[in-house]
């Protein structure tokens, strides 16, 4: 059951808009890289989860959809699981396009893109999800236009935010400083990452309760 509701997420957001969506990732880390390195990574995955989100939102409300799953063999929490499991799976997906366009960069020895570190991945998918911990039960309570405004003041903030303190502070030099966090930095992102989607989705589990279809 979870595989056919992710193959239906992935059948919105990819239908007739593969070409699209590889441009706009290209795009983002092209130009994000050239200026911030490593950052370009992570500002890609988060817009991709982001697009995500928005997109089958967008066309769940508009077809109904949700009311057609519950008229199904489908258990709400089925549903929000799946969606979980989707926006998930996202992440996985752009860190191996990452991976793919740089060692087809490098290969041409072309080096714009740094090499995707254990450090910055467990940091990059660390936020990643406490961004889709809180953007997805929003989406389930509230309009899409107010959920895609507060996303992207969210995603602007943030990065902001990111590139005033990397440029402000020795920020290497203070994670090197702190021994334990270098040491234990997988199990603390593994933790917030846990504990961000247990409480998300018990969040969602309440909206998708109490809506009405």
């Amino acid at each position: 059951m979870y595989l056919s509701l992710i193959r239906k997420d992935y059948s919105i957001v990819l239908r007739n808009n593969i070409g699209l969506l590889i441009a706009q990732m290209l795009f983002i880390l092209i130009i994000v890289s050239t200026n911030l390195g490593i950052m370009g990574y992570a500002i890609m995955a988060v817009s991709f989860g982001w697009q995500i989100l928005m997109t089958v939102s967008a066309k769940d409300k508009m077809n109904h959809s949700m009311s057609l799953l519950l008229s199904m063999p489908f258990q709400k929490k089925t549903i929000v699981n799946a969606r979980y499991m989707s926006v998930m799976l996202g992440f996985a997906f752009v860190s191996l396009f990452y991976i793919v366009i740089v060692e087809i960069t490098k290969f041409f020895h072309v080096f714009l893109f740094k090499p995707l570190s254990i450090e910055v991945f467990f940091l990059t998918l660390c936020a990643y999800s406490l961004f889709a911990s809180v953007t997805l039960p929003l989406y389930l309570k509230f309009e899409d236009s107010v959920v895609r405004g507060i996303s992207l003041f969210s995603i602007l903030g943030v990065t902001i935010l990111g590139v005033l303190i990397w440029d402000n502070t020795n920020i290497r030099f203070l994670i090197d400083s702190m021994t334990w966090l270098k040491e234990y930095y997988a199990i603390i992102c593994v933790a917030v990452i846990f504990l961000s989607i247990t409480i998300s989705r018990s969040v969602s589990m309440y909206f998708f309760e109490s809506m009405e279809f």
